[in-house]
């Protein structure tokens, strides 16, 4: 494709190769009409025999050409013609962020914060527009001369999803920055994928590296991914507030309801931290600089003159206070010389166990008044068990039989006390439980006797490829990507299929047993050409 420098293509003079990607080349170009210069994304040949994608192409045009924002990189127009399919970009003279970080490393924090405020409002202006990036990465992020951001590539990886053409992607780009969702296959993805995806990217911006090891085989990776078990960046680089580390970390959490809402929030969080920060810097300077002037130093001496004598007479006080109470003699002395009601109720204080959140315990001696009746024990308030058994199955309660072939989750209140619960399957057996009960305490147990499985299939250059799977020897009517399909308890030998590919992983096997946690395991095989 080097052959089309200095071809005009469709009024689009191309003048240099400016980048290569998994989708094809890009040129910078003059629009001969215009004068402009714009970028020109051209596609891999093969893709525009693909219908599928062809048809995804022509989708997405009309949203992505809407995208309006400063921090994006507009798209211009799409075109098919004899040379192929392009894109018609603006064109940003600029770095990656990823070439950012390997040429300098790591950011400080207050370098970072104005970058990632940028993107979030190029990815708020999108998603308000109902479009999702679903590549949020350091590759896809433009900074120019004056510090000026500009995401690209909005919705591409959406479109290069129906295509079946095998095109050159690297791992990094394919699986580092996935969001859980992404990775079990699911159909439904909303903006918040994206919001993980660039919680990911600024972790790698301030620590330099993602939390993975890259030595790990894919499916190592994955199942991180899903578990969501990443140190916190701290971990990484010290210098990071914690107070930032806790914002990426919730930008991170595997479910995506415990992830900031929105790009706003996620944006306010921000502006709130650097507020704080700045605020505590004011505040330690304008300290400093009075430690330093000569007439707030007199002041706090003159404060210490005076005090000292304050202080002399509380501590004379205190320890007089301290004999009254560490003397009985002493202490009866002293409060005969007051009416018999003030000793009465003194006399009904436990002093010496009064502590700084002034709670008072009386005492069972010495009390002239009514004593404080105890509360009836009888009377409590229950525990509530919730309890749930998956497939449908029986529960037992201290050997009772409770619930019989149900799949419904069923609350029980229950005594304070030790409970052994039993989740009985027909088919597949039984599973014991012992939890103890405080109360008032609300406690969920559910057991299962099935896992869920997420498949996908990927060609020798990482990128997905369907195929048919096969489970003990049987098609089970799936393509990949398949997500949450339930495997119940027993042995399971797993492969995938597809004509003129062989698997390298062939059949993996795998020994599904009951389990107190829902746990999706997530497969990934890879296909080559035979």
């Amino acid at each position: 494709m080097d052959s089309l420098i200095g071809k005009t293509v469709d009024s689009y003079q191309i003048l240099e190769v400016i980048g290569r990607g998994g989708m094809g080349v890009v040129y910078k170009a003059m629009d001969t009409a215009l004068e402009k210069i714009v970028a020109l994304k051209m596609m891999d040949p093969n893709l525009a025999q693909d219908e599928a994608f062809l048809k995804r192409f022509r989708a997405e045009a009309k949203a992505l050409a809407k995208l309006e924002n400063p921090h994006i990189v507009n798209v211009y127009a799409f075109r098919e013609t004899e040379y192929g399919l392009f894109i018609v970009m603006e064109y940003v003279d600029g770095i990656t962020l990823a070439d950012k970080i390997s040429q300098g490393g790591p950011l400080p924090w207050r370098k970072a914060l104005p970058i990632f405020q940028q993107i979030l409002s190029g990815l708020g202006h999108a998603h308000q527009a109902g479009v999702l990036h679903r590549d949020v990465k350091p590759r896809n992020i433009l900074i120019t001369a004056d510090d000026t951001v500009k995401i690209m590539d909005f919705g591409l990886a959406k479109i290069m999803q129906a295509s079946d053409v095998t095109v050159t992607q690297t791992r990094a780009g394919t699986l580092y920055y996935m969001s859980p969702e992404r990775v079990k296959g699911l159909s439904k993805i909303d903006h918040r994928s994206d919001l993980y995806s660039l919680g990911m990217t600024f972790y790698e911006v301030l620590t330099g590296t993602v939390p993975f090891d890259k030595e790990a085989p894919d499916l190592k990776i994955l199942e991180t991914i899903v578990k969501g078990e990443f140190p916190p960046p701290t971990q990484y680089n010290s210098e990071i507030p914690k107070d930032l580390s806790a914002i990426i970390m919730k930008s991170l959490q595997e479910e995506p309801a415990n992830r900031f809402d929105t790009s706003e929030k996620l944006s306010e969080a921000l502006k709130f931290f650097e507020s704080k920060n700045i605020t505590l810097g004011k505040t330690a300077k304008t300290e400093k600089k009075e430690k330093v002037s000569g007439q707030p130093a007199k002041s706090i001496s003159s404060h210490k003159r005076i005090t000292r004598p304050v202080l002399l007479l509380s501590s004379i006080i205190i320890l007089f206070l301290i004999l009254i109470v560490s003397i009985p003699p002493l202490r009866k002395s002293i409060l005969s010389l007051f009416p018999s009601d003030t000793t009465s109720y003194s006399e009904n204080v436990n002093i010496s166990k009064l502590d700084s959140t002034d709670q008072v315990e009386m005492s069972d001696h010495g009390s002239a008044e009514k004593p404080v009746p105890k509360p009836d024990r009888k009377l409590f308030s229950p525990a509530r068990l919730t309890l749930q058994v998956i497939p449908s199955g029986s529960i037992f309660i201290n050997g009772e039989l409770r619930l019989s072939n149900t799949s419904q989750k069923s609350v029980f209140k229950l005594e304070p006390g030790e409970y052994k619960i039993d989740f009985r399957h027909p088919k597949y057996g039984k599973n014991e439980y012992s939890v103890r009960l405080g109360e008032g305490q609300d406690r969920q147990v559910s057991c299962y006797f099935e896992r869920y499985i997420n498949i996908q299939s990927l060609d020798e250059n990482d990128q997905y490829l369907w195929s048919t799977v096969i489970i003990n020897g049987q098609k089970i009517g799936e393509e990949t990507p398949v997500s949450m399909y339930p495997l119940s308890v027993g042995s399971h030998k797993i492969t995938v299929s597809r004509e003129g590919y062989q698997t390298v992983e062939g059949v993996l096997n795998l020994e599904i047993n009951p389990t107190f946690k829902e746990e999706i395991i997530p497969l990934v095989f890879h296909l080559k050409k035979l």
